[in-house]
C-alpha cells in the first residue's frame, strides 16, 4: 500500500497496474491533456491551467517551463487533496479514492 503522507492510505486496489502505468500516473497524464495555455500580453510569458481542477494553474517565461510548473502544481494539489480526503474529480474514468485503513 502507498502511504498518503498523513492520516490514511490509498487502497492498493485503486492503484493496480494499467496499460499506461499506475493510476496516479494515468490521472496526471489525463489532467495534463486537459491543460489550456495562453500567451500573455507584452511578452510576459505563458499562463496554463486545468479547467476541471480548481486552483491548478501556473505561469512562466516559456511554454515548456509553464507545462513543467503546471505538472508540479497538479502533483502538489493531488497530494494535499488526497491527504485531506478532499474529493478529486474523476478524469477519463479514473477515480482517486482514499480509504483509511485502521
Amino acid at each position: 500500500m502507498m502511504h498518503n503522507g498523513l492520516s490514511g492510505t490509498v487502497d492498493r486496489r485503486h492503484c493496480e497496474r494499467r496499460r499506461s502505468g499506475w493510476v496516479l500516473t494515468a490521472y496526471i497524464q489525463a489532467a495534463m491533456r486537459r491543460a489550456q495555455y495562453e500567451l500573455l500580453a507584452d511578452g510576459e510569458g505563458f499562463y496554463g491551467h486545468i479547467p476541471e481542477l480548481q486552483g491548478v494553474w501556473a505561469n512562466a517565461e516559456t511554454l515548456e517551463a509553464t507545462r513543467e510548473e503546471l505538472q508540479e502544481v497538479l502533483e502538489d494539489w493531488l497530494m494535499l487533496g488526497l491527504a485531506r480526503h478532499d474529493p478529486i474529480p474523476p478524469l477519463d474514468g479514473i477515480e482517486l479514492i482514499v480509504r483509511v485503513v485502521a
